[in-house]
């Protein structure tokens, strides 16, 4: 564990292996809103002579959404001779299709997730069980099951753990960012989180712009003015869900691990799924390998698509860049998942005066706290000789050491403000019955 904290704090760390050019998860900003995007990535299997023998498109997908994004999806993928979805249920709620040496298997039973629908309603969406789990006969799951995935886990519980403690100092610098620094990104993203603590009031606010920033395109993130703009304008749910929005994309990333913050190893929630879902890929592409090589007609390439979160893209697109496939950056395209209006957001005088009195207050309290925080390490800092003059010398230190978690923790509990719905996201949504 002080192996892995020391790596973190001096940026030792393994670079993002890449994905394609094309973002997984985009927040577009314009004049009118902004619109939460998904990417869609077009590959192609070519034998001798270029002979085309088959095509897939990795969909990037979202658990919560604007219904017509779902339409999209299946209409996009009406003419796939397979779709591979992930989903971690039990086996129980799978069945066999074709032969006992298959893998495809299908959902066989409607699965309700309660967490999901809660959050989809908050930010006016729906989940994706909209899709044709069950109703569709070529929509087939391409996961690990539920039982293998909580034996998986439990066999990397210590490195979870590891992780996890990790993020409560600091944060989730641990990936490549900001990219326009000569430093290396974790080391800058580290020492900047760090010296935040110390040097700066209000630590929690420079710290959320740099997760913010956490993509390749880095600098401030151009939500910060709708968000301000929507605010000032009285209308906080469309604000708290572009927020949200930001946070989704600042998880990509590090595979939606959250610095470790998730308690969800990535190891096995990205990879070990990613590996399964590329195995039946594999195979169903030797299949039609097979049936092509039978074939003397010019009949279309087989399709196949696969829908997996966007915090998957990145690594699936090497599994797939490895099986032989070539990705076709002109076909990239994306899928609108969100849209957040800012049209009507027109200044309201009194929301835009109890905002600034409010970000006023925190401000000043902030630098209140800040100050004595500082004359507290001041005083630490002259230590033991002052502590030593001290009538009650144990009283004071125990003072210092609740005073230095206590503002630690007021802050972070901030930041875990911004960061518990995207865990909740990307990782319990379909706990309940189903998957995530």
């Amino acid at each position: 564990m002080l192996v892995r904290l020391l790596g973190a704090t001096l940026g030792v760390v393994t670079a993002l292996r890449q994905g394609p050019a094309q973002l997984p998860l985009r927040l577009r900003v314009g004049q009118g809103g902004a619109e939460l995007r998904t990417s869609v990535s077009t590959y192609e299997l070519r034998g001798v002579d270029n002979v085309l023998l088959a095509r897939l498109q990795l969909f990037s997908t979202l658990h919560v959404a604007d219904p017509d994004y779902y339409e999209q999806i299946v209409k996009q993928t009406k003419e796939a001779d397979a779709v591979l979805y992930e989903l971690i249920t039990s086996r129980a709620n799978k069945e066999l299709v074709g032969s006992d040496s298959s893998s495809l298997r299908r959902l066989k039973t409607d699965i309700m997730s309660p967490g999901a629908e809660k959050l989809a309603a908050q930010f006016g969406l729906t989940t994706q069980l909209s899709l044709p789990l069950l109703s569709a006969p070529n929509w087939y799951i391409a996961d690990l099951d539920a039982e293998t995935v909580r034996v998986l886990e439990l066999s990397r519980q210590q490195f979870t753990d590891a992780d996890f403690f990790v993020s409560q100092i600091a944060g989730r610098s641990t990936s490549p960012v900001l990219r326009k620094f000569f430093l290396s990104d974790a080391t800058f993203v580290t020492a900047a989180r760090l010296l935040s603590w110390v040097f700066l009031p209000c630590p929690e606010l420079n710290i959320l712009l740099l997760d913010w920033s956490r993509d390749r395109n880095s600098g401030l993130p151009k939500a910060i003015g709708p968000l301000l703009q929507l605010i000032f304008s009285g209308q906080i749910a469309l604000a708290k869900k572009l927020a949200f929005a930001q946070t989704l994309c600042s998880g990509v990333p590090d595979s939606g691990s959250w610095g470790g913050e998730a308690r969800s190893d990535v190891e096995v929630r990205v990879r070990g799924r990613n590996k399964e879902c590329a195995r039946i890929v594999a195979e169903l592409l030797e299949e039609y390998k097979q049936e092509r090589g039978r074939r003397t007609d010019a009949t279309a390439p087989p399709t196949i698509a696969v829908l997996y979160g966007a915090y998957h893209v990145a690594d699936l697109h090497c599994r797939f860049v490895k099986a032989g496939l070539r990705l076709i950056e002109s076909e990239a395209r994306e899928v609108v998942a969100w849209r957040i209006p800012t049209t009507n957001a027109s200044l309201s005088l009194g929301s835009a005066l109890l905002a600034s009195v409010c970000g006023i207050v925190y401000l000043v309290l902030g630098t209140l706290d800040w100050a004595f925080l500082l004359k507290l390490l001041l005083d630490i800092a002259s230590g033991a000789k002052r502590l030593a003059a001290e009538e009650n010398p144990a009283f004071e230190s125990i003072f210092v050491a609740a005073y230095l978690y206590l503002y630690y923790w007021r802050h972070r509990a901030v930041l875990r403000a911004y960061s518990s719905l995207g865990i909740a996201w990307d990782r319990g949504l379909f706990e309940e019955g189903g998957g995530a």
